[in-house]
């Protein structure tokens, strides 16, 4: 439910043909019963194992199915298809294309709302907490981690200072020095001037 959560826009109810046993319809009903008359409107059957039809119609088989299965048909207002287990190629790509339209079909009957009951509500609101608290989590992760960032920038500007300023002693104990040989060295040359 998690994943499919907030809920689905389609369900499938998949039923293999030839073989819709009593204790097959009961899970039918089960299932039926379980997600609500409103998730109907939102399933599409599924009937599977058409090759063990052995080429016969599906509307033939119809004609002589059980009645279970052609009350589904009706309760589904005729919202199904069958897929051939063993098809291949162009056969089973018509399947799916099939499949897709009945899905598009119902989502679009539904005006693109998803179906939910107060299981997905739970588990929408529990997702919500846990996002919620996933944020909070990952906000107080960023605030440490910007904070360590501006601290290591702040030092390293700070050595930086340091050593500009450093620098700009070395460079005015230079000058300094130089200016005083600069000093004695014409000192120096005057008395010889004077000779």
């Amino acid at each position: 439910m998690v994943l499919t959560s907030p809920g689905p826009h389609t369900l499938l109810l998949v039923i293999p043909l030839g073989r819709y046993t009593p204790e097959g319809q009961q899970a039918t009903e089960k299932i039926l019963t379980m997600f609500g008359e409103r998730a109907r409107e939102h399933m599409i059957l599924l009937f599977t194992r058409k090759d063990d039809l052995e080429g016969m119609d599906f509307c033939e088989y119809l004609k002589q199915a059980p009645t279970a299965i052609q009350e589904l048909i009706h309760k589904f207002r005729d919202r199904y298809c069958v897929f051939n287990n063993k098809a291949t190629g162009a056969e089973q790509e018509n399947q799916r294309e099939q499949l897709l339209v009945l899905v598009q079909d119902v989502v679009d009957k539904c005006n693109g709302r998803y179906y939910t009951n107060s299981l997905y509500q739970k588990t929408e609101e529990e997702i919500q907490k846990e996002t919620q608290v996933l944020q909070e989590i990952y906000r107080g992760e960023l605030e440490r981690e910007k904070a360590q960032i501006k601290q290591k920038f702040e030092e390293e500007i700070r050595k930086l200072r340091d050593e500009l300023e450093q620098q700009k002693r070395n460079v005015e104990m230079e000058r300094q020095l130089a200016e005083r040989e600069a000093h004695w060295v014409s000192r120096q040359r005057q008395p010889e001037m004077m000779f």
